[in-house]
């Protein structure tokens, strides 16, 4: 049925339905594919049974083209870090840099691999290991107190003092 319904779109309504779909505000979707601003318009026609069935279809297909990519990254990353230095080679997908020379006893080659830190750390963000909990809401008291010391430590403002 999605496909019949993306026939019965026209072109701006398919347009419509992709800005939505990329995460655009319905107002903004609606002005860059009418050319005219019209909150009302731009809700009725969000809200329109084959404008929805297209934004989750290009959704839906959007996801499973990131999942299939973010699994690859993650592969990779792992290669990276679990390949040792001393396996790498030139066509190795974790080598960053071959140079090759010559010295007086013997041609040599040295293989540069791609930085494990910075792999590691991607795929920690990746992973959401890196997410920081946000704290409590602070009280007004507690506010004050941080203000009064960034204001009496900031050398740009030097006269400034709270009460």
């Amino acid at each position: 049925m999605a496909d019949i319904s993306r026939h019965s779109l026209n072109p701006r309504q398919r347009k419509l339905a992709r800005l939505l779909a990329n995460g655009t505000t319905q107002n903004e979707a609606y002005l860059k594919a009418y050319g005219r601003e019209g909150s009302a318009r731009a809700s009725k026609l969000a809200a329109h049974p084959d404008v929805i069935a297209e934004v989750e279809r290009l959704q839906q297909s959007s996801e499973d083209a990131s999942i299939m990519e973010r699994e690859e990254m993650i592969r990779y990353l792992l290669t990276i870090l679990q390949t040792p230095v001393s396996e790498l080679h030139p066509d190795h997908p974790a080598t960053q840099e071959l140079i090759e020379f010559d010295t007086k006893a013997a041609s040599r080659r040295r293989v540069k691999g791609v930085c494990k830190l910075g792999a590691a750390k991607l795929l920690c963000a990746m992973l959401g290991w890196l997410r920081v909990e946000k704290p409590d809401r602070l009280s007004e008291r507690e506010v004050t107190i941080i203000l009064k010391k960034v204001w009496e430590d900031d050398p740009i403002i030097p006269n400034t003092r709270v009460a």
